[in-house]
């Protein structure tokens, strides 16, 4: 799905108020990273007609150079990639874009 610049998918855990988004440009000229902010959180949950109430959830951004990023209230944070919460089907595809393999 392609939400302004960015070419992304997203998965939300409700229980544990997450809201994951996996980077698919390969080129890095239109990085999620560059972009989230509460405008473009707006802008996704409106294009997707998702609950207004995921703009209170971490969002966590997960970069094809290897990079997890939380983005909560203007606040950035780098993550772990051994986080327990993070979900691992984009896990697996930011490791195969890191070494190249897709």
């Amino acid at each position: 799905m392609k939400v302004g610049n960015t070419e992304i998918d997203f998965h939300i855990d409700y229980v544990n108020k997450k809201f994951h988004l996996v980077d698919l440009e390969n080129t890095g000229m239109h990085k999620l990273t560059n972009y989230i902010d509460p405008t473009y959180q707006k802008k996704l949950i409106e294009q997707e007609s998702l609950l207004s109430d995921l703009i209170d959830f971490e969002w966590i951004c997960y970069s094809n150079d290897g990079y997890i990023a939380s983005y909560l209230n203007y606040n950035f944070k780098i993550l772990s990639p051994k986080v327990p919460y993070l979900y691992k089907p984009y896990l697996d595809y930011m490791q195969k874009t890191k070494k190249g393999n897709l």
